[in-house]
C-alpha cells in the first residue's frame, strides 16, 4: 500500500465495512461525506433493522488510537462506530462499538478525545454491536 491521503484512508475504511457488511447479508451504502456524522446506512434484509454507522480508519503502523468526539456527543447520537486498522501485510481489522459503549472507553489527551486500540482489542469482529442481528 502506497502512501495514501488521509481522504483515501478514511474512504478506504468505510468501503472495507461495507464489503464486509455485505459478504454477511447486511445491505451497506456510503454516504460519502455527504451526510454528516455518518459514514454508512446498513439494513438487514432478513429482519428489516437498520442503522447508521460512523467508521473512523487508520494506517499508521504505531497507531495508539483513535481521535474521537466528545463522548456526551456520541452517546447524545447513538450511532455505533467500526474502527478499521489497515496495514501493508495483514488484512484489515475490525472494532465494533456500540454509542454507549464507547462513550465510557474514550479518555481526553491534551486538547482531544481519544479511544485506545488496547481499548477496543474486546471490540474486535463484535458485529452485533450494530445491532442488525
Amino acid at each position: 500500500m502506497s502512501s495514501l491521503s488521509k481522504n483515501l484512508t478514511a474512504l478506504s475504511g468505510e468501503y472495507f465495512v461495507a464489503g464486509s457488511l455485505c459478504m454477511n447479508g447486511i445491505v451497506a451504502s456510503l454516504t460519502l461525506k455527504n451526510y454528516p456524522g455518518v459514514d454508512i446506512f446498513a439494513y438487514n434484509p432478513a429482519n428489516g433493522k437498520h442503522t447508521a454507522v460512523q467508521v473512523k480508519t487508520t494506517r499508521v503502523a504505531r497507531s495508539s488510537g483513535y481521535f474521537v468526539s466528545d463522548p456526551d456527543k456520541i452517546k447524545a447520537a447513538g450511532t455505533p462506530f467500526v474502527f478499521v486498522h489497515l496495514s501493508k501485510k495483514l488484512p484489515p481489522e475490525f472494532y465494533v462499538v456500540g454509542a454507549s459503549a464507547l462513550a465510557k472507553l474514550i479518555k481526553r489527551e491534551s486538547d482531544y478525545w481519544c479511544v485506545t486500540l488496547k481499548n477496543l482489542e474486546a471490540y474486535k469482529d463484535q458485529w452485533g454491536n450494530l445491532g442488525l442481528d
